[in-house]
């Protein structure tokens, strides 16, 4: 078994890893930190609250890209959490989405960990409003560490009353080209009264069909 020396190095090692990679920007504002050297686990001794100024990520290993993110953020090394309140905010899942989504607002609560097995990333519920109309979501991502193993995506969102001229950007890449195709030109105006996007599954390349789920609902109106 690893000391505790040897195992603080290697979720030092893995941390500072990750943040390289996310090439993060932007502003921290109203910084407060403690120390409590009596918890157990490293990664719980340092804790943190901050709000966040136009932060922005590169996207890394399954995040999402992010820029405009706005909000209060508390927890440890280990995970926190956000109460996210942003304005003009760029949000793109390059593994689903061809192209980024942006939105005029966007509130809700992400939730984040990281161990030594993996990387997630959660928000049970996220309210946005962009030129598309306004929209409601939930997602979880978790990214292990081993290449080897799975990484997965649960991912929903919903619109009321759209514009469906964006029906588009919601339409992920892993759909056939055929059937992308179709949707792109059946789809080119009126109104969405409600619409539905769903994915379940493996986020790996070169995972079979069953290994993920997808479900895509538009109700039109004047199309």
């Amino acid at each position: 078994m690893d000391s505790p020396a040897a195992q603080r190095a290697s979720f030092n090692q893995v941390l500072w890893q990750e943040l390289q990679a996310l090439r993060p920007e932007g502003q921290l504002r109203n910084i407060q930190l403690s120390y409590q050297p009596e918890a157990a686990a490293p990664a719980e001794r340092l804790r943190y609250s901050l709000n966040l100024e136009r932060v922005a990520f590169a996207a890394h290993h399954g995040v999402p890209a992010v820029a405009g993110l706005m909000g209060r953020l508390e927890g440890t090394l280990g995970g926190g959490e956000l109460q996210l309140d942003s304005r003009d905010l760029l949000l793109h899942l390059p593994q689903l989405f061809p192209a980024p989504w942006r939105y005029h607002r966007a509130q809700g609560r992400l939730g984040w960990r990281l161990d030594d097995e993996a990387f997630s990333l959660w928000a049970p519920h996220v309210l946005l409003e962009g030129e598309e109309g306004r929209l409601a979501g939930d997602f979880m991502l978790r990214f292990s560490h081993d290449p080897q193993a799975e990484d997965y995506m649960d991912l929903r969102v919903g619109l009321r009353e759209g514009d469906a001229r964006f029906t588009g950007k919601y339409l992920p890449t892993v759909l056939s080209p055929a059937l992308a195709d179709w949707l792109q030109r059946a789809i080119r105006g009126g109104q969405v009264e409600q619409g539905f996007f769903q994915f379940q599954g493996a986020l790996n390349a070169g995972v079979s069909p069953e290994a993920r789920s997808l479900a895509v609902y538009f109700k039109m109106r004047d199309a």
